[in-house]
């Protein structure tokens, strides 16, 4: 049996790795990490984003509803402290809408009534849900999303909580709001203007 002398250098060499191997591996994590960390990052972003898109979608076919079928649309925003619901209406031809001071003293009254004068309302309410757009009641935002407010022309008050709609009249036109939509830690946040 004979013995092999090894050398220092061999050692050396067998030891370790290249700076081109360690290079080599770094690149390939950074890419393997380049393409999954959108995915952990941005979540609530690309939520947010979707929810935008869903409103304002919603907004145009409401719109473009109004005027093929020349009735009256609203969509009712019901904004709660832990959920947000919102729901397409009609109402058959022109609804005439008040005066923004009445309509603000019938927005902020509307909280107080009793479930009589609420029930009376509701009989007397020319607008009804429609089915085409929520077919199993009022449509949800995303729990991770809430309505910072909304604001309407020609209302000073701006909304933070309750029911607010938006009207889409017939002849096309829509009454001017912004909707402020974020995350509920308040990092992401998008404005959507009627």
């Amino acid at each position: 049996m004979r013995k092999r002398k090894v050398s220092s250098e061999n050692l050396n060499s067998n030891l370790g790795f290249t700076l081109i191997e360690i290079l080599i591996v770094v690149i390939i994590i950074a890419g393997v990490f380049s393409i999954f960390a959108p995915n952990f990052f941005s979540k609530s972003d690309r939520e947010l984003r979707s929810e935008i898109r869903r409103l304002s979608l919603l907004a145009k076919d409401v719109r473009s509803r109004a005027l093929i079928s020349k009735n009256t649309h609203r969509i009712v925003f019901n904004i709660q402290e832990k959920i947000v619901t919102f729901q397409v209406e009609e109402a058959e031809g022109k609804v005439l809408l008040d005066d923004p001071e009445d309509r603000l003293k019938f927005i902020n009254g509307k909280k107080n009534l009793t479930d009589a004068e609420l029930e009376a309302y509701m009989k007397t309410n020319p607008f009804k849900p429609v089915e085409r757009f929520s077919k199993k009641g009022p449509l949800r935002l995303a729990p991770e999303l809430t309505i910072k407010q909304i604001e309407l022309q020609g209302i000073k008050e701006v909304f933070k909580t309750g029911e607010v709609e938006i009207y889409f009249m017939p002849e096309g036109f829509v009454e001017l709001a912004v909707i402020q939509v974020q995350t509920r830690d308040e990092t992401l946040k998008w404005t959507l203007a009627t």
